[in-house]
């Protein structure tokens, strides 16, 4: 199928039927990876040189300070493909000389900087002209160089791409006509199709906005300029992004394996004592369940296991709730896949140790960084408390410390490593945050890729990280957590995708029940698209009534529950996991089989 614009990780090819401008335009060709920046051919393709100035590296674990920003959009003007517009997640950048030498594109003002970049062209009607299209929020076009933007899609006419709750459908692909420059054409990301959109006048807005066929004869234009064989085996439509390629590995494809299909409940450290363990147990295989995730390091950081780690003992993290190697070899018997959850950045034990050494720290107050609340005594005195504890995500020590849990636990048995907080503070102060063990031009992914790179450097077991379902959903750097940069380096992915914790008004056209299937079923299938073949998406289920859900007699959240899970079956979701940190697992009154028995759908379809 034919798309509009050119993809990240493909030749870009300037045809020599269509771009006449001297020999060597003819044969000019980009291509890019994830870590190589940009490289371009003079010769058709033949050979490839770096034109990375200006740029920016990534400043990622083991720092050897060798790899480039992923390209995540590049366009070219088609009537001289010496001018080439890339973005970053972002950043944009433009070349009028084929990348021997890169400018700033400045970025609108007011565009939110948790949606990434994912589409990006130069015009072929004026050289200060660019489109830039983003993740969540639409598309702008500057005609001054990037001093002014225009938000294209902020009218009335585009509302049929909105979500609610501010947030709009993916730009993956932009064009401008090549005979006007006031008509464009646009695509949306995950399917959601091509569209054309036109304005009146050079200062009119675009309001006339129709969806297309791919083979309308309109786009031919577009597709002349971008030829035809630029899509030859593309897997996907986006046009500034693509499925990475599946890096496949024996070991990998043995931990894939190990991982997929699995179908389990969340126990917090409490539940996982006898007789609690027995009768949970008890309650998986009478629901056709295969593995369980548990509390090895908890929320507040304590390690809840029969530790022998020097350092945690220095910290004075261990408070064993079990013995370790006992509960795996009783999950074990039973067949049941262990999955030890390790919390990473919230940990108010590493918090306090050697008098804050690693603590997040408030630039304002000279102090560990925190959400300081107060609290009235029975006395009438007042205390304050801090009511999370955020470790420092950039330090080298802190990742050292978690991964030695990990491989602890891994030698110990356990079958998977989870890793949850892996992510910034979002609430409090945030402002006021100083990390101090942060390098230069170092950013909030690159210290969570680093994180994941050291572990998986180092365990052998299947590696799973625990997202917000929010970011599971839209390509986003929000708290560090670009689901497609993380995704490099682990095997599992699971999204909270829980309804509860999504802005009521997004899609609040919706009952409130079909909007749980929904998102379960849709936010899964986008999470899959995002990080393609090499990981495995197991979402985490709601398993718990808050808010206005707690008058939901049985029948109603027994409904709800089943609801999530249709959606995750039938999405290319491998396995779900029940979550509910009490572990009261009240909202299950049926059995569950239909859902955690592979080919088997809920009421026999």
């Amino acid at each position: 199928m034919k798309r509009i614009a050119a993809s990240v990780g493909m030749l870009l090819l300037a045809s020599s039927a269509l771009f006449a401008t001297d020999a060597a335009a003819e044969n000019i060709r980009y291509r890019t990876a994830p870590g190589a920046g940009i490289e371009v051919s003079l010769d058709g393709g033949e050979s490839f040189q770096a034109r990375n100035s200006g740029i920016p590296l990534r400043v990622v674990y083991p720092f050897d300070n060798n790899e480039h920003r992923t390209i995540t959009a590049i366009g070219i003007d088609p009537g001289n493909p010496r001018r080439v517009a890339i973005a970053t997640a972002d950043q944009a950048f433009f070349s009028d000389t084929a990348g021997t030498e890169w400018d700033v594109l400045p970025l609108p003002q007011n565009l939110n900087r948790n949606s990434n970049i994912t589409a990006i062209v130069p015009s072929p009607h004026s050289s200060q002209a660019f489109l830039l299209g983003t993740s969540f929020t639409g598309f702008y076009e500057t005609r001054d160089g990037g001093q002014s933007w225009d938000h294209v899609t902020d009218n009335s006419a585009f509302d049929f791409k909105r979500r609610g709750a501010g947030f709009a459908e993916e730009i993956s692909g932009l064009a401008y006509d090549p005979d006007s420059a006031n008509t464009v054409y646009f695509e949306l990301g995950f399917g959601g199709g091509v569209f054309r959109t036109a304005r009146s006048g050079n200062s009119a807005p675009f309001n006339q906005v129709d969806q297309i066929s791919y083979d309308d004869p309109a786009l031919a234009a577009v597709y002349d300029v971008l030829p035809a064989d630029r899509y030859r085996d593309r897997p996907l439509i986006l046009s500034g992004m693509q499925r990475r390629p599946a890096r496949s590995t024996p070991e990998k494809q043995q931990r894939l394996e190990l991982a997929g299909n699995r179908t389990g409940i969340f126990l917090n450290p409490h539940q996982a004592q006898s007789p609690r363990l027995e009768n949970h147990i008890e309650f998986m295989l009478e629901h056709g369940m295969n593995s369980v995730v548990v509390d090895f390091k908890d929320d507040v950081g304590w390690l809840t296991y029969n530790s022998e780690l020097p350092k945690a003992h220095e910290i004075r993290s261990v408070f064993p709730r079990f013995d370790a190697a006992e509960l795996i070899a009783t999950l074990h018997e039973h067949d049941i896949y262990v999955i030890a959850r390790v919390v990473v950045f919230k940990d108010n034990r590493l918090f306090a140790y050697d008098d804050n050494r690693y603590a997040v720290w408030d630039r304002v107050d000279d102090r560990p960084w925190g959400d300081y609340r107060t609290r009235t005594e029975d006395d009438g005195s007042e205390t304050t408390f801090i009511r999370e504890h955020w470790v420092d995500t950039f330090s080298e020590d802190v990742w050292r410390y978690n991964i030695d849990v990990a491989l602890e636990l891994e030698a110990l048995g356990v079958d998977e490593i989870q890793f949850d907080y892996i992510r910034f503070p979002s609430d409090g102060p945030v402002s006021r945050m100083e990390h101090r063990f942060s390098r230069p031009g170092m950013r909030r992914v690159d210290a969570l890729s680093s994180f994941l790179r050291m572990a998986r450097q180092e365990l052998t077991i299947p590696v799973g990280v625990d997202v917000f379902g929010f970011n599971a959903w839209y390509r986003t750097g929000y708290l560090g957590q670009d689901l497609e940069m993380l995704s490099e380096y682990v095997d599992v992915v699971s999204p909270m995708s829980y309804p509860s914790h999504f802005s009521r008004d997004f899609h609040r056209e919706m009952s409130y029940f079909d909007r749980a299937e929904f998102i379960y079923d849709e936010g899964s299938r986008r999470a899959v698209e995002m990080v393609g073949e090499s990981v495995l998406i197991r979402p985490y289920v709601q398993a718990f009534l808050i808010g206005g859900e707690l008058n939901y007699n049985r029948e109603e959240y027994t409904e709800y529950l089943h609801r999530q899970l249709d959606g995750t079956l039938a999405s290319p979701a491998s396995g779900f996991t029940l979550w509910n940190m009490s572990g009261r697992y009240y909202m299950v009154t049926e059995p569950l089989l239909p859902y955690t028995q592979p080919g088997v759908r809920a009421g026999g379809n």
